[in-house]
């Protein structure tokens, strides 16, 4: 298990929707920059719902914030890949 992993485990120990504890094989590190920046994808086999988090290694500790979601590792990187929607694109969609 690397530091990354385990520092998230320790920050996020059980899923806040039935409290079932995660484990190593259920955390998948989407993306991770050479700042100690990193967006990790936390999976529940329990109850099947998932938490995004941001976290940031610092020389103290590591910093984070999650959103539930039910998104998987493979939508994630899709997304981040996909680029920024601008206005006109947001304007597009709603004018369908």
């Amino acid at each position: 298990m690397d530091t990354l992993t385990s520092h998230t485990l320790h920050l996020i120990k059980n899923c806040p929707v039935c409290k079932a504890k995660f484990g190593e094989g259920q955390i998948s590190v989407v993306e991770k920059d050479e700042e100690g920046k990193a967006t990790v994808l936390l999976s529940c086999q329990n109850c099947q719902s998932a938490l995004l988090a941001r976290v940031v290694e610092m020389p103290f500790g590591i910093l984070g914030t999650a959103s539930l979601t039910d998104i998987q590792a493979s939508e994630v990187k899709k997304f981040a890949a996909g680029g920024k929607v601008t206005f006109d694109d947001v304007l597009d969609l709603y004018g369908k």
